[in-house]
């Protein structure tokens, strides 16, 4: 199966991904290049995370608190287009990365005796 190359005014087979979000398709550099001033809205890369996925990995068999390198691994960078509404939060974290049913599970703080300022922690029970 071949796909379209992304950019508006070409007709052409999509052979490379974008590097930043790998979600569209170029033919070449110059249709990628040409194609950013309108792909830049949705790119993941050009946006700023307002969110961490922390990946699970119960089938590794190296202790995660003695391997760094395993603990960045499971570290993903995500964007919440509903940033600051949490049933929002929660619909959209289902609805994007599949889970079936998501909900709060915890909260950090981020300054000594201040309850204002934190960050929930959501999870799913899939």
């Amino acid at each position: 199966m071949s796909f379209r190359c992304s950019s508006n005014s070409c007709s052409n087979t999509g052979t490379s991904r974008c590097n930043g979000c790998q979600d569209v398709l170029y033919c070449s550099k110059e249709c990628q290049k040409a194609h950013w001033k309108t792909h830049k809205q949705t790119c993941s890369s050009s946006q700023k995370y307002n969110c961490i996925v922390i990946r699970a990995n119960p089938n590794s068999t190296t202790p995660i608190l003695k391997n760094i390198t395993s603990i960045s691994k499971q570290l993903e960078p995500f964007h919440l287009q509903s940033y600051g509404n949490e049933g929002a939060e929660i619909r959209e974290l289902k609805q994007r990365l599949g889970w079936k049913t998501a909900e709060e599970i915890g909260k950090f703080y981020t300054h000594i005796g201040d309850d204002y300022w934190y960050y929930y922690v959501y999870g799913s029970i899939d």
